[in-house]
């Protein structure tokens, strides 16, 4: 999804979202934030957590025109190779 921000391809950003999530970013999403944050630069190792039959990737994330981290979250179904992605969030929070 990041390679795809850095390309401002708005198409395949969301392209493994769930439909409904799909239609939403098409109004909102984070490649709007591009000229703020600037380009993605690095992905930390990831976090994951299960929680009530959803799970959560947190990816630790380095953008060009940030000296801190932010915090890049996906929530899943479930883990099998072609589960949508039912959520994603930006924070400059850690989430847990």
């Amino acid at each position: 999804m990041l390679e795809y921000y850095n390309q401002e391809d708005r198409v395949n950003f969301c392209k493994y979202c769930e439909p409904s999530l799909k239609i939403a970013d098409a109004q909102a999403s984070p490649i709007d934030q591009r000229a703020v944050w600037g380009s993605y630069l690095s992905l930390g190792e990831p976090r994951f957590k299960r929680e009530t039959g959803v799970y959560y990737a947190q990816y630790p994330v380095q953008f060009a025109n940030g000296s801190n981290l932010l915090y890049f979250t996906l929530t899943f179904d479930d883990t099998s190779p072609d589960s949508w992605i039912l959520g994603y969030s930006i924070s400059d929070l850690q989430d847990w």
